[in-house]
C-alpha cells in the first residue's frame, strides 16, 4: 500500500511539475541518448539524466524497443555515480527487463552483467551466481575479452572482501589477466593488476609482490590517461610502501592528495557552472508560468485527492477480497495434502502389511483345517518358522512405514543407514554375501517422507527378488549422491539373472510397482538383466529443481 501511494505522489509529481525545456522535448530519442552520452562523458550527470529521461519517454511513443533499453541503462549509470544505488539498481532492472521483454539479445550478456555487478558491491553471493555466471557464458560466445576481464576482476574483489577463498580468487585473477591481456586496453590490464595488488597486500600481506602489480597498474594508467585510477594507484602505492619501511612512501603520499585535490576542484567547478547554468533557466521558466502553475496546481490537486481517495478504496476491497480467497485455496489444499496423505499409507499398508498377513492368516487357516498333510515334526518345525519369518517381516514393515510418515525430513545417511539396519535384521543365507557400499558428494541431502517410503519398498523389492530367485552369492548395495542424482541406490547381484524384455510375461509385476514408485519419488529406475549374468536395480532421484543445482 505504501508503494503504491509512493506511486501516486510521483504521479503528482509528474502532473505538477512543469515540462522539460521545449529545445529538449521536440528531439528523437537517438539524439536525445547522444546529447547525454556527451554529457555523461564529462562527468555532468544531473543534466546527462534529463537528456535520458526524456530520451526514454521519446523512445516509448516511438516504440523503439532498443532505445527503451537503452535509455534505462543510461539512467542506471547517471544514479550509480552519483552514488544513489537504490534507483541505480531499479533503472538496471528496468533495463534488464526491458531486453527480456523485446527480446535484444545481443544486449542480454551486459544486462546480466550490469545486475550482476550491483549484487557484487552489495557482496549478496547468491545474486551473484543467478546474474553474473549466465553474462559469462554469453560473453564468452560473444568474445567480448574485455568485459570478461573486468567481470573475472570484479569477482576476485568480491572473494578478497568476503569469502577469503585463496582458489577461488587466483583464479578469477588469472582468467581476468588472461582476458586483459587478450585485448588492446590499459585500462583493462591495470584493473586486473590493481585486484592483484588488493590480494597480495590485504589478504596475503606479501607487500613485495603487492608493489609489483600496484607499479604495473600505475604504469597501465598513466599511459591510458586514466587520472581517477591513477590516483587510486598513487594511494595503494603509499600504502605498500609504508608497509615496505620504504621512504618513497612520503612521495607518492603528495602525488596522491594532489591528483585528489585537481579532480576534486575540477568537480567543483563544474558543478558551479551547472547550478548556474540551471538557476538562470529555471528562474526565467519560473517567472513565465507562475500565475498559470498556481491555479492549475488547485485544479489538479483536487482531482488527485479524490482520485487517491477511491483509488485506496477500490485497494483495500481487492486486498480484502484476496485475502478471503487466498484463505480458502490455503484450506482446501491442506485438506487435499491431508487426504492424499491418508490414502498413501492406507495404500502402502494394504499393498505391504496387508499382504504378508492376508499370507500368514490363509496359510495358518488351511494348516488347522488340514492337520493330516503335516508328516513330521521336522515339516511342522519348517512350516512354523516360515509363518514367524512372515510375521517378522509384517512388522519390519509396519516400523518402516511409521519411520517415514513421522519423519518431517529424512538426510540421505538416515535413509542408508536405516536400509542397513534392514538388512542386517533379515534371515540372509549364509551361503549369500552382502557387501554396502556408499559415496555421498553430498552428504546434506535430504528427502521428503513419502520419496523415502518409495524409495524403501522399491530397494525392499530388489532385494528380496535378488534373495529368491537371484540364486545369487553375492549382493552389492550402494548409497551415492553426486550433482546428477540427489540419492541414488543400486541393488546388483551375480546371479542367474532374466530375461528382462518379457518380465511381465513372466509375472514380475512388482517391477511395475517399482517403476511407479520411482515416479511418484520424482525419480528414475534402471532395471538391467541377462540371463546368467546377474541383474542390476538402479533408482535415482533427481533434484527438485535440477536447473538450478550449480
Amino acid at each position: 500500500m505504501r508503494k503504491i501511494l509512493l506511486n501516486i505522489i510521483l504521479l503528482l509529481k509528474l502532473l505538477i511539475l512543469p515540462a522539460v525545456n521545449n529545445k529538449v522535448q521536440a528531439q528523437d530519442s537517438e539524439t536525445l541518448i547522444k546529447k547525454g552520452d556527451s554529457l555523461h562523458d564529462r562527468t555532468n550527470f544531473s543534466e546527462a539524466y534529463q537528456f535520458y529521461l526524456e530520451a526514454l519517454k521519446k523512445a516509448e511513443q516511438e516504440k523503439n524497443e532498443k532505445n527503451i533499453a537503452i535509455a534505462n541503462r543510461a539512467l542506471a549509470t547517471c544514479y550509480y555515480y552519483q552514488h544513489d544505488k537504490v534507483n541505480a539498481l531499479k533503472k538496471i532492472y528496468d533495463y534488464y527487463n526491458a531486453v527480456k521483454k523485446y527480446k535484444l539479445d545481443s544486449l542480454l550478456s551486459d544486462a546480466l552483467y550490469m545486475v550482476g555487478v550491483i549484487y557484487i558491491e552489495e557482496k549478496n553471493l547468491d545474486s551473484v551466481n543467478k546474474y553474473i555466471y549466465p553474462a559469462i557464458e554469453l560473453m564468452k560466445k560473444e568474445k567480448n575479452y574485455q568485459r570478461l576481464s573486468r567481470t573475472y576482476s570484479a569477482l576476485a574483489e568480491l572473494h578478497i572482501n568476503v569469502t577469503k577463498d585463496d582458489k577461488k580468487i587466483l583464479n578469477y585473477l588469472k582468467l581476468a589477466q588472461q582476458y586483459a591481456d587478450s585485448t588492446d586496453s590499459n585500462l583493462m590490464k591495470a584493473f586486473a593488476a590493481t585486484k592483484h595488488y588488493n590480494y597480495y597486500f590485504r589478504n596475503i600481506k606479501d607487500y613485495n609482490k603487492a608493489l609489483y602489480y600496484i607499479n604495473r597498474a600505475e604504469s597501465l594508467l598513466f599511459e591510458s590517461g586514466a587520472h581517477e585510477g591513477l590516483m587510486n594507484a598513487y594511494r595503494g602505492k603509499a600504502e605498500c610502501l609504508i608497509m615496505l619501511r620504504d621512504t618513497l612512501a612520503k612521495e607518492y603520499i603528495s602525488k596522491w592528495f594532489n591528483y585528489k585535490d585537481s579532480i576534486f576542484d575540477l568537480q567543483k567547478a563544474n558543478d558551479l557552472a551547472k547550478y548556474e547554468e540551471q538557476f538562470e533557466a529555471e528562474k526565467k521558466e519560473t517567472e513565465n508560468k507562475q500565475l498559470m502553475q498556481e491555479n492549475e496546481l488547485r485544479k489538479r490537486t483536487i482531482f488527485i485527492l479524490m482520485l487517491i481517495i477511491l483509488v485506496i478504496v477500490l485497494l483495500t476491497m481487492w486486498w480484502i477480497n484476496r485475502s478471503n480467497i487466498k484463505k480458502k485455496q490455503q484450506q482446501m489444499q491442506l485438506i487435499q495434502k491431508a487426504q492424499k496423505e491418508k490414502e498413501r499409507i492406507a495404500r502402502d499398508l494394504h499393498d505391504n502389511v496387508g499382504g504378508q498377513l492376508s499370507y500368514l492368516i490363509t496359510n495358518l487357516e488351511w494348516l488347522a483345517n488340514h492337520p493330516e498333510t503335516i508328516n513330521n515334526t521336522e515339516e511342522l518345525k519348517k512350516r512354523l518358522l516360515n509363518f514367524s519369518e512372515t510375521g517378522r517381516n509384517a512388522i519390519l514393515t509396519l516400523r518402516e512405514t511409521i519411520w517415514a510418515v513421522n519423519s518431517e525430513k529424512l538426510s540421505i545417511i538416515e535413509f542408508a543407514d536405516r536400509f542397513k539396519n534392514y538388512v542386517l535384521k533379515l534371515q540372509i543365507p549364509e551361503s549369500i554375501k552382502i557387501n554396502f557400499i556408499e559415496n555421498f558428494e553430498n552428504p546434506k541431502n535430504i528427502l521428503m517422507p513419502e520419496q523415502a517410503l518409495n524409495i524403501f519398498r522399491i530397494c525392499q523389492e530388489a532385494l528380496h527378488n535378488a534373495l529368491k530367485h537371484s540364486k545369487a552369492s553375492e549382493i552389492k548395495i550402494s548409497f551415492i549422491s553426486n550433482k546428477e542424482c540427489l540419492f541414488k541406490i543400486i541393488i546388483s547381484d551375480n546371479g542367474i539373472g532374466f530375461d528382462y524384455n518379457n518380465r511381465y510375461k513372466q509375472g514380475h509385476y512388482g517391477m511395475k510397482n517399482m517403476e511407479e514408485r520411482a515416479k511418484e519419488a520424482n525419480g528414475e529406475i534402471v532395471i538391467s538383466s541377462e540371463k546368467n549374468n546377474g541383474t542390476n536395480v538402479s533408482v535415482c532421484i533427481k533434484y527438485p529443481h535440477a536447473n538450478d543445482v550449480l
